[in-house]
């Protein structure tokens, strides 16, 4: 269960950190 979470956790962690990335480089090159 503690496991499950972790793992949620850090995808969503990736998630959010690929999409502020994302967009900070749209804004960049826009």
């Amino acid at each position: 269960m503690t496991e499950m979470t972790e793992m949620t956790e850090m995808t969503e962690m990736t998630e959010m950190t690929g999409r502020i990335l994302e967009s900070d480089y749209n804004q960049k090159w826009s």
